[in-house]
């Protein structure tokens, strides 16, 4: 343990005096002695904090997160399964497409490149559903692709916010060849 010297008031006026005069050449001699202290320690009183008593039902209890059984606890991650219904009409020229494909590609965080594909109907129309999981609030970007055999393929695309109140979407699209 390290002793610290603390020097009385006396002391240390007389040896800041002797330093002003030393300066100027006068010395004058001082002897005071310095007594050695011990360092203050500081000691904090650390009080328990009382645990609240954890009630544990009988029935498994869902709330947000957190699923509560008997014996533990299970967190839960926010993933939400939602559903996709892209519809519409393909044209070619001024007359429905009677033949053709139309796929459906989504790409999201969780779930990238989902891709699914449906025929057109012979009145022009055609629909396809996904299904995709993923975190609400998060970004699906989708793409409708249209190929028929007497035209060029035709894409139409766009962005979506999945929120967690509306688990299902439609997409309506009218694409002209």
């Amino acid at each position: 343990m390290e002793l610290l010297p603390i020097v009385s008031r006396r002391t240390f006026m007389s040896i800041t005096f002797g330093s002003i005069l030393g300066m100027s050449g006068l010395y004058i001699p001082v002897s005071h002695t310095m007594h050695p202290v011990l360092p203050v320690m500081a000691l904090k009183v650390v009080r328990p904090i009382a645990k609240p008593a954890l009630y544990l039902p009988h029935k498994p209890i869902r709330k947000g997160l957190v699923t509560v059984n008997d014996s533990n606890l299970e967190l839960h991650q926010m993933i939400t399964t939602y559903s996709g219904q892209f519809e519409g009409m393909v044209s070619c020229g001024t007359e429905p497409c009677h033949e053709g494909k139309v796929v459906v590609q989504l790409d999201s965080k969780n779930q990238p490149d989902i891709e699914k594909e449906a025929e057109i109907q012979p009145d022009g129309k055609f629909s396809v559903t996904v299904s995709l999981r993923e975190l609400p609030d998060e970004q699906l970007d989708w793409k409708i692709i249209v190929h028929s055999p007497l035209f060029s393929a035709q894409e139409r695309d766009g962005r979506r916010i999945l929120s967690s109140e509306d688990t299902s979407f439609s997409i309506n699209q009218t694409i002209s060849l």
